[in-house]
Formats: structure tokens, C-alpha cells, sequence
């Protein structure tokens, strides 16, 4: 029989990475995954990104948002326009699909990948696959930062079954899941140079480019997009 070890590294060498991209961007004014940033599309150009670190990159939408010119598997949200823990359900679902026991979910508001976060997380402690484990180890990891911050992060898969409790019971918020959680998520420290970056209006898109070229040193993990006009 095998056994398998409850715990296993945070990272693995290679996995699954979902980008969320099933919201309305209300707030931005137009689809927020089909943006240019540097004369690219931002959900092509976070995908290549990921792919550069050795992800397979899966697209969560609405099943009206058609990504699959990109090249990409594409899965769709637990429900549409419901918030990102239905897009986080389908993800650990198709996670669970494909034996993979954790793996990365970001939002297609986040302005960049940065490959130096998987060399921070791999410092940190092991990470707990299972739930239901005696461990005590963390089932998610996200970076430490001001407010509620739950992506970019890893999710184990064993969080699926937590996911869709609060769910049923209308608590459908990514709040109320990791309230649920009750301190098996990890906050990873990491310097205010590399903290992740997300956007929900043109204004504050325009702010963080400029503020990216602005910046002295290298502000960009690799290809960096042009700056706004002033």
C-alpha cells in the first residue's frame, strides 16, 4: 500500500496555476483579464508569466467569456457573477480532478507574477494537504499584508469540502471561508518591494505603472510594460 505523507513542500516543482477571471470589472469599466498592458493582453501576459515558472495556467470564467484564443484550458465558475469563491470551488474542484493536492490561484486583477515568490515561500514551513490531518500545519499560504488579502496564494485541496460548507450555508464570501479556516492559513512575510500588486480601476492601473517606472532599481520580475502617457 502506499502511503502517502500528510505534509508535503509548500511549492511544488510543477503545478497547476488558476487565474480568476470571472468577475464583471464593474468598477474598471471593461474587462479587466482583456486589458493591454504594454501592448499585450493582461491575461495573456500574467499566463505567460506563470508559465515561465513551470505552471500549467487554467482560466476560471463565466462560461460567456471565451479566453480560449489564448491557447489555454479553460473551466468555469462554481457559479456566475458570484464572487471569487465560486471561482475558488471550481479551481479546487479541477484541482482535485487532475491529483494534484495544492496549487496557486490568483486574480486577473493582480498587475504582475513575480517569480521571486516561490523562492519566499519555499522558506517557509511544510504545508498541510490534508484538512482533516493531526497536523496542525497551514492548508492555505498568502503573503502578509495590510486588510484581507487572499490571492495570490496556495490552496490545498483539502480546503474544497471547507469551500463548499460555507457556500451551502450562504457564507459566500472568501472572508467567511478562511474564518472557517480558523488558523490553518499562513502569512508569509516577504519585503514591501515584492508585495503583490492588484487593480480595480483604470485610475489605479495608470497609478501602478507609474509608480513601477518611477521606481529606482528593477521594479519588474521580466518584461516590463511600457508606462502610461502622462
Amino acid at each position: 500500500m502506499n502511503v502517502m505523507n500528510p505534509q508535503m513542500s509548500l511549492i511544488p516543482t510543477a503545478g497547476v496555476a488558476y487565474i480568476l477571471a470571472g468577475g464583471r470589472s464593474r468598477r474598471f469599466g471593461q474587462d479587466k483579464a482583456i486589458v493591454s498592458i504594454g501592448g499585450e493582453m493582461h491575461l495573456a501576459r500574467l499566463a505567460r508569466q506563470l508559465h515561465g515558472d513551470g505552471f500549467e495556467v487554467v482560466i476560471v470564467s463565466q462560461r460567456n467569456q471565451d479566453y480560449q484564443a489564448l491557447g489555454l484550458r479553460q473551466i468555469f465558475d462554481h457559479d456566475p457573477e458570484a464572487g471569487p469563491l465560486a471561482g475558488v470551488i471550481a479551481a479546487l474542484s479541477d484541482c482535485n480532478r487532475q491529483e494534484q493536492k495544492h496549487c496557486w490561484i490568483v486574480t486577473c486583477d493582480l498587475l504582475e507574477w513575480r517569480p521571486e515568490w516561490l523562492s519566499v515561500c519555499e522558506k517557509q514551513k511544510t504545508m498541510d494537504v490534508d484538512l482533516e490531518s493531526s497536523g496542525s500545519g497551514p492548508v492555505v499560504a498568502v503573503f502578509d499584508s495590510e486588510g484581507f488579502a487572499p490571492f495570490p496564494g496556495v490552496y490545498a485541496v483539502s480546503v474544497l469540502d471547507t469551500a463548499i460548507e460555507s457556500w451551502n450555508a450562504g457564507n459566500r464570501s472568501m472572508k467567511g471561508l478562511h474564518q472557517l479556516l480558523k488558523g490553518r492559513v499562513a502569512k508569509i512575510a516577504i519585503e514591501p518591494g515584492l508585495a503583490p500588486k492588484s487593480f480595480n480601476t483604470q485610475q489605479e492601473l495608470a497609478d501602478l505603472l507609474k509608480e513601477q517606472h518611477s521606481s529606482p532599481g528593477p521594479a519588474w520580475g521580466r518584461n516590463a510594460p511600457e508606462a502610461p502617457p502622462s
